[in-house]
């Protein structure tokens, strides 16, 4: 029978933590209980509601934590438009940590071009990947330098059964460097969170999309800032569909 977050909460097995910028995310922070809850807390028990219904969910990462290999979550209050995650040594009793707000402000390019906001399950389910499995964004060079790259990563491949077994959360990721702020990304045409920019403007599909960021000097040194950096697929041998998005600004994870 599937398990509900609810559950997993009572048992210890889910536990929440106040996240304070720069103070470290360990036992000492202040532990956010039914009892002293607040907004943001509330939102991110919705939200993992919401992915009670995936069979990923409850088969790989409900099924993983428990009251003595719990899954911590630090509440980010600060209107943090990001959210992260890492696993963590099963000996500390807790299998991983993910750190989030309420205010995702992350986007993916829908292989019909149109920019498709992130919702907080959806981010969360990147970020479970993360925190539960171990599992790390794909890190393979997308300059060119190797024909045929992994362009998903085995975290956007299991956030994509999760969006299989939950349409709602909208459509499939088409890479990791697929996604990024939807600041720079789009905004809404009618001003209609449902009716976001189209980058192919109605005319094609698409069967990859690359938000391209440029790699960094730094102290006079060019410092490579990973998937989706100066990203080149002329030597791929399997011809893709691709879009290409110019980003000019700092480079975050997503």
């Amino acid at each position: 029978m599937p398990v509900t977050v609810d559950q997993l909460i009572a048992s210890g097995a889910i536990r929440f933590f106040n996240f304070v910028p720069g103070v470290p995310v360990d036992i000492n922070a202040d532990e956010l209980t039914n009892a002293n809850s607040n907004q943001t807390r509330d939102d991110i028990i919705a939200a993992l509601q919401v992915l009670e219904a995936s069979t990923a969910i409850q088969n790989e990462i409900f099924a993983e934590i428990s009251a003595t290999q719990s899954l911590w979550i630090f509440v980010d209050q600060f209107g943090g438009s990001m959210s992260g995650a890492f696993a963590t040594d099963p000996a500390e009793n807790r299998l991983g940590i993910v750190a989030a707000s309420s205010s995702i402000q992350s986007a993916i390019v829908r292989s019909d071009g149109v920019v498709e906001s992130v919702s907080l399950a959806r981010a969360l389910a990147h970020e479970l990947a993360h925190g539960v499995l171990g599992q790390k964004d794909t890190l393979e060079d997308l300059s060119g330098a190797a024909s045929d790259p992994d362009y998903l990563g085995d975290v956007v491949r299991f956030e994509n059964r999760v969006v299989a077994d939950i349409p709602s959360l909208g459509s499939p990721r088409l890479a990791y460097a697929g996604a990024g702020p939807i600041d720079l990304l789009g905004y809404p045409i009618d001003g209609l969170a449902t009716n976001y920019k189209d980058w192919t403007e109605g005319n094609d599909q698409v069967d990859l999309v690359l938000v391209n960021r440029p790699n960094e000097v730094k102290n006079g040194q060019l410092v490579n800032t990973g998937p989706g950096t100066d990203v080149n697929t002329s030597l791929n041998t399997v011809k893709l569909r691709d879009l290409i998005i110019a980003d000019d600004t700092e480079a975050q994870d997503n």
